[in-house]
């Protein structure tokens, strides 16, 4: 149906000196800036409820703390390949729960937002993503989960796992 995406530059928040004020400062500039003129320059539909966000490897806990900081700004979360640790999972999984009822008062679809989890075979966080889909479904969030062959690398990412997340926010009602 057409998506506009814009990709910004993803810095390594977690080697900051201060990374949750380094957080808050770039979900700042992404839902008072990137956002904003992505809308202006773009024929798109200039609403929340049209407005997703997503993270790869390094960007899925980045997305998810700008998410979490800002869930009036996005109807829909998405990971593909999240690089995270899996004993952060369950405290994940907690955040995106508080963050759900928000998200899902932009869309108007209660009780549960559009969540997107991407993982593969040879992810080296394949384990982590999994575990966050299962603390989830423990905390009664919906959410759909995707784990296809590959390994976690760029040609992957460009043949399948990308692809497979910008299906996915196509075919989102």
């Amino acid at each position: 149906r057409g998506l506009c995406i814009a990709c910004p530059y993803t810095p390594n928040l977690a080697r900051t000196p201060s990374p949750d004020a380094a957080h808050e400062a770039y979900a700042a500039w992404l839902t008072e800036v990137v956002i904003p003129r992505a809308r202006k320059e773009a024929p798109i539909l200039p609403d929340a409820a049209h407005t997703s966000l997503d993270g790869c490897s390094m960007g899925g806990p980045i997305g998810l703390e700008v998410l979490v900081r800002r869930p009036d700004h996005f109807a829909a979360w998405g990971s593909v390949q999240s690089a995270f640790g899996v004993q952060r999972a369950r405290a994940f999984a907690e955040r995106l729960a508080a963050a759900a009822p928000r998200m899902a008062r932009v869309t108007g679809k209660a009780p549960s937002p559009a969540i997107h989890l991407e993982t593969s075979s040879g992810d080296p966080f394949r384990e982590s993503n999994l575990s966050l889909s299962r603390e989830l479904g423990q905390l009664g969030i919906s959410h759909d989960l995707l784990d296809l062959p590959g390994p976690h690398d760029q040609p992957w990412l460009r043949e399948a796992g990308t692809l497979s997340m910008l299906l996915w926010h196509d075919r989102r009602p």
